[in-house]
C-alpha cells in the first residue's frame, strides 16, 4: 500500500537511522520527507543526534527550502553542546 507523503507530518517518530533514509538524494529533497527526518531528529537527545550532523550537513545540499538549514541553526540555539562541536 502507497501512503500520500503528506501523512507522514502525522507518523510517529521511528529511529533515526530510518528517519536519516529520507535526507538522501534519492528523495530529490521532497520537503515533507525532509520534516519528517528532521522532526525524528528533534525528538531524540543531543546524545543520539550528535553522531548524525553529517548526515544533515549533506541534506542541505537538496534541501532547496532551507528545512535542513533552520534544524542545524535551531538544534545548536536550543542544545549549546552541539553548537560547541
Amino acid at each position: 500500500m502507497l501512503v500520500p507523503s503528506q501523512h507522514l507530518l502525522y507518523w510517529t517518530p521511528v529511529p533515526v537511522p530510518s528517519a536519516l533514509r529520507f535526507l538522501f538524494p534519492k528523495f530529490h529533497g521532497d520537503p515533507i520527507l525532509l520534516q519528517f527526518a528532521l522532526r525524528v531528529l528533534e525528538h531524540h537527545p543531543v546524545s543520539v543526534t550528535f553522531f548524525y550532523v553529517p548526515q544533515v550537513v549533506q541534506a542541505l545540499r537538496s534541501d532547496e527550502l532551507g528545512y535542513a538549514e533552520r534544524f542545524i541553526f535551531e538544534t545548536c540555539v536550543d542544545r549549546p553542546r552541539l553548537a560547541r562541536t
